[in-house]
């Protein structure tokens, strides 16, 4: 290039080069938010980079503003020039910790070169002046890349690709992408556009458009919307019209996963893509033809790939993590603007097969649109699938009822989402009551608000209250949501009508990991069924959900109960490392029922650092507890519990106190130290007391359980005034008369009375009527006792049962408070066989 520019006179000397056109993206911002040193320091290194390459690659500097005007003798010269430079802007951004990308536009042409006198050189001038369309058409591509893109003329490729192949052991595997033709302001015929990058580093972006650069084929389109004559979707008014072409034939498998990509935003509006994106999910979970990925599965397929993107936008990459999913399609959605508002777009890729099957564009005038224009996108997306027009009308709602027609309380509602997937339940809460305040018929605000406040134990009444209101509104909530929380209401009726509506929607939305795994806890906890409840989570657990490791923890429970041990080992050890917390320390009572004290010993050790939180603290605590008693060191479990009690006096956590005062009851009785065991019912039946009194739903199921505990202690020790006080509590009346669990420890209680009133046969039947209810580990020491008061030989069914620890510890949720009580009665059979 120098010996074309040594030939540069005063008069204008015409010579055919590649013309390489950059401009680094928001480079005046980076003054604001760095400050002048900060931002003049980075920029000068960028500068120095950008002039040594270009120098590398026999280029030479015309012009420097926000970006730079070189020269190369041969268009292959360019492009390995802007794929360096693009190379050093992504080191310098790792290096400083500022994102700097940079677009690039290349044409090969006939320019004219001016030479200036020196000293017009030394007052300012540039050296050499560069002339002619060519270099208009170089800056009017670069205005259309996206940061980090590369945008180069049908002109300079045709000169470029063969030669960039001689040259593919320097340059690398390229892939050249043809976006159309456009229309360049002060250009009389339009000109075809492409696109150069490294074969699988970035996905190719389709060219943005400004009033100097226009799309043909989007023009086109445009006219139509604008005639109407474009297709619309059939489920919802039309918000501008949808352009919807098939590329090729697709099979897409109904009940098929499909994975959702992040909006790739080119509007620069980054709160609008995230409002974009939690809308069009909602869109799309309508369906239950196809499956949409959980976006919290999505980022831990992410993590376990060890990237540490914020969004899912890469092709290649969203293609991996739709691969390790086993899902049958990617969706990958873009907002631009258009002349006549904003462009979404939506494209389906086949990602076993890498290509793209179908592609949807729909124009929104205006922001009031945007709920109509994603129903117009979403009902495309899904006939692309294969999926009828029948079935989007029957199984959705607008979302401009569904969601809210305020876009400020839609974008609360996505910052909400956000909040809840880094477990932040009380912003996210704050969050979604802000949304409601604007508008207080945002059903599913309400809904998720109930949903946040009951699973984290934020306000459980306000939850049920929250819920109701999102029922009275039932009109605005997804067929999904709706069926969700009419069964989450259910759960302040009775377990005949919560399985009948938990199950209902999981037979409706077999991708739903709630809906399935209450249907599984249910049989298990509250009907005494591990073998039905293990058939269900054995299919919920091959769901990707955010809390997945919490379905692997519950399988593994069941399989300890049943007795497939290396199974529940599988399982558990999944769960722990997914979850990177033992939850409710399945694992250790599996090592107890294997004998492995000292694995046990290492489990809650490795986790002493980590307890940090009351909550996580009390679980580790009650692994320690049922630890010590499992060697036979009662003592050390009261010490433990003491410690407990005194901690929690400190904490607004409830249950915290009741494990310490369990543990310190059931270690004192079995001490056989009265005082101290009395001393722990009385702090135990308070706390359990207020509790009940609080009454909030099916939740409340946990404290009579313990109360029903209470009671069946109370006669067993024959307590009689601490069995009056415990009474009113332990009362099954209303709804509670219907749950089996229930009913199971309510008979072991009367069997207890019997037994110590001496009637023995009634003892019996009574052990004999609790297992048909629930089968309770329990409920055979009340059968033992009984039938040695008889004067039967106990031996060899004492010998069998001390052989089934496992269901005593793989019974139903360790908080149900069973644990402690039937690893005291294992250490009693040892002593009968």
């Amino acid at each position: 290039m120098l010996s074309l520019l040594a030939e540069a006179t005063r008069a204008a000397h015409s010579v055919r080069c590649a013309l390489l056109v950059t401009d680094l993206v928001d480079s005046t911002e980076l003054f604001a938010r760095l400050g002048e040193y900060e931002a003049t320091q980075l920029l000068s290194t960028e500068e120095e980079g950008a002039r040594r390459l270009a120098r590398y690659h026999g280029g030479q500097e015309i012009d420097r503003s926000d970006g730079f005007l070189f020269v190369f003798e041969q268009p292959w010269q360019a492009v390995a020039f802007a794929l360096d430079y693009q190379r050093e802007l992504d080191g310098l951004s790792r290096r400083s910790g500022v994102a700097l990308k940079s677009k690039v536009g290349i044409h090969w042409a006939e320019v004219y070169l001016t030479r200036h006198e020196p000293e017009d050189v030394a007052r300012g001038a540039k050296p050499v002046e560069v002339s002619g369309v060519g270099k208009p058409i170089a800056a009017r591509l670069m205005s259309a890349a996206h940061g980090g893109q590369i945008l180069i003329s049908t002109a300079a490729r045709e000169v470029a690709e063969a030669a960039c192949a001689e040259h593919r052991a320097e340059i690398g595997d390229l892939d050249w992408i043809a976006h159309g033709r456009f229309r360049l302001k002060g250009v009389d015929l339009p000109i075809e556009v492409h696109e150069v990058l490294v074969r699988g580093a970035v996905r190719p972006r389709e060219p943005l458009e400004n009033s100097k650069v226009v799309s043909l084929r989007r023009e086109s389109r445009r006219r139509l919307l604008r005639g109407g004559a474009a297709l619309a979707a059939s489920v919802a008014l039309p918000a501008g019209g949808v352009a919807w072409y098939r590329y090729t034939r697709f099979e897409f498998p109904k009940t098929g996963w499909l994975v959702l990509a992040d909006w790739m935003d080119s509007v620069g509006d980054a709160s609008l893509a995230q409002v974009l994106g939690t809308a069009f999910r909602i869109a799309l979970e309508q369906s239950r033809f196809a499956y949409v990925l959980n976006g919290e599965a999505v980022r831990e397929t992410l993590r376990r790939m060890r990237s540490d993107v914020e969004q899912l936008t890469d092709r290649s990459l969203a293609i991996e993590v739709a691969q390790r999913e086993q899902a049958k399609a990617l969706v990958m959605p873009a907002v631009s603007s258009i002349d006549i508002g904003l462009r979404l777009s939506c494209t389906v890729i086949d990602p076993w097969k890498n290509r793209l099957v179908h592609s949807v564009d729909v124009a929104m005038p205006s922001a009031e649109s945007l709920t109509r224009a994603l129903d117009d996108l979403a009902a495309a997306v899904r006939t692309s699938l294969g999926e009828s027009i029948e079935a989007i009308v029957a199984d959705s709602r607008p979302l401009a009822k569904v969601t809210t027609t305020d876009l400020t309380a839609l974008r609360l509602y996505s910052e909400a989402e956000l909040k809840v997937r880094d477990r932040k339940p009380l912003e996210a809460a704050a969050l979604l009551q802000q949304a409601i305040d604007i508008d207080p018929d945002f059903a599913s605000a309400l809904a998720k608000l109930g949903t946040v406040q009951m699973l984290f134990r934020i306000d459980q009444r306000r939850a049920e209250s929250n819920w109701r209101a999102a029922i009275e509104r039932s009109d605005r909530l997804t067929r999904r949501e709706q069926m969700y929380v009419e069964a989450a209401l259910s759960n302040t009726t009775t377990p005949e009508l919560m399985r009948a509506r938990w199950t209902a929607m999981y037979a409706a939305f077999p991708d739903d990991m709630a809906a399935g795994n209450n249907v599984a806890w249910l049989a298990w906890s509250h009907y005494g069924q591990p073998g039905d409840a293990l058939a269900v989570q054995r299919q919920v657990v091959k769901l990707s959900h955010p809390w997945r490791s919490r379905a692997l923890h519950n399988l593994g429970y069941m399989q300890l109960a049943l007795g497939e041990m290396d199974a529940a080992a599988t399982s558990l050890q999944e769960a722990l490392e997914l979850e990177g917390n033992p939850i409710h320390w399945g694992l250790l009572r599996l090592f107890l029922v294997r004998g492995d004290s000292a694995a046990a010993a290492e489990l809650i050790e490795r986790f002493a650092q980590d307890a940090q939180t009351p909550s996580l603290e009390t679980e580790r605590v009650e692994a320690a507890v049922l630890h010590a008693v499992h060697r036979g060191d009662l003592e050390a479990a009261r010490r433990l519990g003491a410690a407990l009690e005194r901690r929690s006096t400190e904490w607004d956590f409830p249950a915290a106190g009741l494990v310490a005062h369990r543990a310190e009851l059931h270690a004192a009785i079995a001490s056989g130290d009265q005082a101290p065991a009395r001393r722990a019912f009385s702090l135990l039946l308070d706390l359990l007391r207020e509790q009940i009194e609080a009454d909030v739903g099916g939740a409340m199921l946990v404290p009579r359980a313990d109360a029903l505990m209470l009671a069946l202690v109370s006669a067993r020790e024959v307590w009689p005034e601490q069995g009056a006080a415990v009474a009113p509590l332990a009362t099954l009346d209303g709804r509670w008369r219907a749950y089996p669990l229930l009913q199971a420890l309510q008979r072991l209680s009367e069997g207890w009375q019997a037994q110590r009133a001496g009637r023995h046969d009634e003892a019996v039947l009574a052990a004999e009527e609790s297992r048909l209810r629930a089968p309770l580990f329990l409920s055979h020491e009340l059968e033992l006792e009984a039938r040695l008061s008889r004067g039967e030989a106990i031996g060899d069914r004492a010998a069998t049962l001390s052989r089934r620890l496992h269901e005593g510890l793989g019974e139903s949720y360790n908080y149900f408070s069973l644990q402690l009580p039937n690893l005291m009665f294992w250490r009693r059979l040892r002593g009968w066989v």
